[in-house]
């Protein structure tokens, strides 16, 4: 207990001080231009609030958030079954090397005492240069604080209380450009309390504050994000009523532009109607805006089961965006903030989609679904100005036409398959693809665990299809990525190779970033309980 405690002495300490420095961080979804990537649409910005004890907090995994893109395919840690929580102190640690990526490293630490939960991740990974000045290296820590209130308790019995903070720190070149030294650093923290109470039966409501720092070393740019948001529902027999709101301030320090704060609002207003046994409505209004624009529309969804297995969904959802220089860093890291538009106001004034899901005993869940918009001020990106750094544009009258399946098999004798396949459109009103939005998309993962204590994974992505420029006139080559990974776990301790790209192709998701090669990486991983 004192070992731990003084760990967490000095993770705190990492973390404040840290968060202090003149560095940058790893975007919560990186693109890096080297693994696996899929180009999302993007989506509803809405900081979440409902958190409930969750196994992704108990047992820590590897995840886009924490690690790049290109380990996201290195086995998942196995954590023993843990039978009693309480008082209990649990962790483990990944250590790997590889071809091109080595180090790599994750620790977690768990700690659980009555009604709190206490998290504590420490992790860093290094890319060897596999083309010249391709290389990356990242390394972070979080610390996750829950509380709960007894469900016993007089006084908010059910509640849950959440403070954390992260810090991470990224370094790059932008080795696709005309310049491939130039070097970019970059640190991120964020910090974030909310306070949820989900337990009575009539009402429940959440209250969320959160604070995000962006830091990019080269020009001195810096990005601070304040969010607040909160949401309340109040049930009547079959009848709901709620309501949720966000605020946002983004303040900016060297950007081009001059404005240094911009500010966004969204209020929304809802009821759920459960009239017939098996049929939900849910009908509202939003409104939300900038400092010089606003958005109002009605939405409505219905879903209907049909049966034990199967249910049909249906949804109108106008809705607007506000994306930040983190939102774009996200999607791109190799963005210039030096000739970019600071934010952007996304509106989606048709939004309809609609999926049927038929789901069989927890062991099989297939989706159909398809989606239609209409968008205003949609942003994409473009190096044309100069090659490899790319900046931020938007454009209007944007129609996208999405069609899809997901297929989750489960089984203790065949394994485990999950399989996704998009069709999307995504284009202007002169009928040109917005740039770097795969027409096809298809990515599908087995895994399997011997009886011999052995494990292991298959992954396949392609993207085919997806243009370098808005004129469309260069085709980016077809993606296709398979990986491998294998383990072999001995009590408390597991072995693992994991196999990138074992087809070694040239793989771009962004013109002139070549991803990863083909890549081998050992690793071992030491849990206790």
């Amino acid at each position: 207990m004192k070992k731990f405690l003084f760990i967490l002495l000095i993770a705190n300490i990492c973390l404040f001080a840290q968060s202090e420095q003149k560095s940058v961080e790893l975007p919560d979804f990186v693109i890096l231009g080297r693994q696996r990537i899929d180009v999302p649409t993007i989506s509803k910005n809405k900081p979440e609030l409902v958190g409930i004890v969750s196994e992704d907090f108990l047992l820590p995994k590897y995840s886009p958030e924490e690690l790049p893109l290109l380990i996201s395919n290195f086995p998942k840690p196995v954590i023993p079954v843990i039978d009693d929580l309480d008082n209990s102190f649990f962790g483990n640690v990944n250590f790997g090397l590889g071809r091109y990526t080595y180090p790599l490293g994750e620790l977690n630490l768990n700690k659980m005492l009555n009604y709190y939960l206490l998290h504590v991740k420490v992790w860093g990974t290094n890319i060897k240069e596999y083309i010249p000045f391709a290389g990356y290296n990242v390394s972070g820590i979080s610390i996750d604080n829950n509380f709960f209130v007894s469900t016993n308790s007089n006084l908010l019995p059910g509640s849950e209380i959440k403070l954390n903070g992260i810090y991470t720190r990224d370094s790059y070149h932008f080795f696709g450009s005309n310049s491939p030294d130039s070097i970019r650093n970059t640190g991120k923290s964020s910090f974030n309390f909310s306070f949820t109470n989900n337990y009575n039966k009539w009402v429940n409501a959440g209250i969320n504050l959160k604070a995000n720092f962006l830091n990019i070393r080269e020009n001195n740019f810096k990005e601070k994000l304040l969010f607040g948001s909160g949401y309340f529902e109040s049930r009547i027999q079959r009848f709901l009523i709620g309501g949720n709101f966000i605020y946002q301030k983004q303040i900016l320090t060297n950007n081009l532009s001059g404005i240094d704060s911009y500010n966004n609002y969204l209020v929304e207003g809802y009821s759920k109607i459960n009239a017939l046994k098996n049929i939900i409505l849910k009908l509202g209004v939003s409104y939300s805006s900038t400092d010089n624009d606003n958005f109002i529309s009605p939405f409505a969804s219905a879903n209907i089961k049909i049966n034990n297995e199967l249910a049909f969904n249906v949804e109108f959802n106008p809705h607007s965006e506000f994306l930040t220089i983190s939102n774009f860093l996200e999607r791109n890291l190799y963005i210039t903030t030096n000739d970019s538009l600071d934010n952007v106001f996304m509106k989606v004034p048709i939004d309809l989609n609609a999926s049927l899901k038929y789901e069989y005993k927890n062991q099989m869940i297939l989706k159909i679904w398809s989606a239609y918009k209409s968008i205003k001020n949609y942003p994409y990106f473009e190096d044309n100005k100069q090659k490899g750094f790319f900046n931020v544009y938007t454009q209007d009258n944007i129609q996208s036409y999405e069609l899809g399946t997901d297929i989750l098999l489960n089984s203790s004798i065949y394994g485990f398959i999950d399989a996704t396949f998009r069709l999307s459109s995504i284009k202007n009103e002169d009928n040109k693809y917005i740039p770097y939005k795969p027409l096809y998309n298809f990515n599908i993962t087995y895994g399997y665990n011997f009886p011999i204590n052995i494990g292991i994974n298959i992954k396949y992505n392609f993207m085919k299809h997806y243009y370098a420029d808005l004129n469309n006139s260069k085709l980016i080559p077809d993606y296709h990525n398979l990986s491998f990974g294998i383990n072999y776990n001995i009590s408390n301790l597991s072995f693992k190779a994991d196999f990138h790209n074992i087809l070694n192709r040239s793989n771009f998701v962004f013109d002139g970033y070549q991803e990863k090669l083909f890549d081998i990486i050992l690793g071992v991983e030491y849990r206790w309980q």
